[in-house]
């Protein structure tokens, strides 16, 4: 990284900072083992400079200078300038992000938040028939393997393998969260395709719908459902005006949701696994989230995934939001 800056324009230091910037991005994924690693190096060069009699526990970050201009080392780039603090402040807001949960964003249905599944709303797990060693002697037949169960896809543990399996491409999970929120955000956690065995068990066209309470909510979400209506069958009239094939209907009301209950389908997207990220956040639509309804109950809906026939793993969902009523986040201050 420091030598690539030699070879930039020498025009100013905004550029240099725009450079270092999207560099810290692509590096992000990998920044928990390359701390490690700088550490072990720092903490090295730390011992070394060490007076005797002094004290030994000075942290391996102080030597990236203290303002008084005593520093233990000096970085510089190739064209000679001192880009030390520069470096060291954007090391230490990658590991200050990094240690908030990947994302920086409170998740409502995290099981140990308070989030909890909904069996009645949730797809089978997925089991496999397998032939046992005993079985291969007429001794007790075939076994059922299960897979882990859908409670795994809100904790944050996202190593190979531990996922929840449904059969085939096509499933759900209803989640309870915490509480309810006005829903901002959706995230969808799968194993990074550098250590996954197989990708295309991957979820890929997803959406979220969720349970409308209360009158005045309920009000809000029909005289939404009215202006849309409204809206489809003035481009149809436009498309029959002008000669134009009119825009094709929304999905209907999913048949897996309880026909007497009143959802709203909060968002549709897709899961890629070419990208470079393997967390991916989904806004939910604007207009929605200006309808101010708090929502406490959720469906994602897969509905296809990346080529894998028998089954498909959701490692993790996750639900961002705030309070109807605003209250102040956890990064925001509190006034006294």
């Amino acid at each position: 990284m420091i030598n690539q800056i030699g070879h930039m324009d020498q025009s100013g230091s905004v550029e240099k900072i725009l450079y270092l910037e999207k560099r810290l991005q692509v590096a992000e994924a990998g920044v928990k083992d390359a701390m490690e690693v700088s550490k072990q190096a720092l903490n090295t060069a730390n011992t070394k400079s060490v007076a005797p009699g002094s004290k030994g526990g000075n942290r391996a970050w102080s030597m990236f200078g203290t303002g008084d201009g005593k520093q233990a080392i000096t970085i510089r780039s190739t064209d000679g300038h001192d880009v030390t603090g520069l470096i060291g402040s954007l090391v230490s807001e990658a590991v200050l992000r990094a240690s908030k949960d990947d994302i920086a964003r409170p998740d409502y249905a995290s099981y140990f938040a308070g989030a909890r599944i909904i069996p009645q709303l949730t797809s089978q797990t997925f089991r496999i028939k397998a032939n046992s060693y005993w079985g291969v002697w007429g001794l007790f037949g075939q076994q059922t393997v299960e897979g882990r169960p859908p409670v795994t896809a809100i904790h944050p543990d996202i190593h190979v393998g531990n996922c929840w399996p449904i059969k085939g491409h096509e499933g759900q999970l209803g989640v309870v969260l915490a509480r309810s929120i006005v829903i901002t955000e959706f995230t969808i956690d799968h194993a990074a395709k550098e250590v996954a065995f197989d990708v295309r068990s991957a979820p890929k066209k997803m959406e979220v719908w969720g349970l409308v309470e209360g009158a005045e909510n309920l009000k809000k979400v029909a005289d939404y459902h009215r202006r849309r209506e409204q809206r489809y069958r003035d481009l149809v009239t436009a498309a029959g005006r002008e000669g134009r094939t009119p825009p094709s209907p929304e999905d209907p009301y999913p048949a897996s949701l309880p026909p007497d209950a009143n959802y709203i389908r909060l968002g549709q997207f897709s899961y890629d696994v070419n990208a470079h990220s393997h967390i991916q956040t989904f806004q939910v639509p604007q207009d929605i989230q200006e309808l101010g309804v708090d929502i406490g109950i959720v469906v994602l809906m897969i509905k296809s995934n990346w080529g894998e026939p028998n089954w498909t793993c959701l490692y993790r969902f996750r639900v961002s939001g705030h309070d109807l009523d605003r209250k102040p986040a956890p990064m925001e201050e509190i006034e006294e």
